[in-house]
């Protein structure tokens, strides 16, 4: 869930970046040039939006499939304490 907040809010901060560089003509914000660095400069901003998602939708799959192989089922640990208790 933090990772899905954490796109949306960068997502959000680079639009408003830009728009306020082409509407003010206000030099960009040291926060959103860090995520833009990321990039290759010939990308433009929809580029930027669009691979930011890949990259944030390539992470959460990693962690739902840590998640799913790692951490211990709930069901399946009661049931074995359960077995466990009824045997002893």
């Amino acid at each position: 869930m933090g990772l899905g907040i954490m796109f949306c809010i960068d997502e959000i901060m680079i639009l408003q970046d830009v728009s306020q560089y082409i509407k003010e003509g206000q030099n960009s914000d040291p926060s959103v040039q860090r995520i833009l660095s990321i990039f290759p400069s010939s990308y433009c901003t929809f580029e930027v939006v669009l691979m930011a998602r890949l990259l944030f939708f390539f992470l959460f799959n990693v962690i739902c499939s840590i998640s799913l192989t790692f951490v211990v089922n709930d069901e399946m640990e009661r049931v074995e304490r359960g077995e466990e208790m009824r045997l002893n």
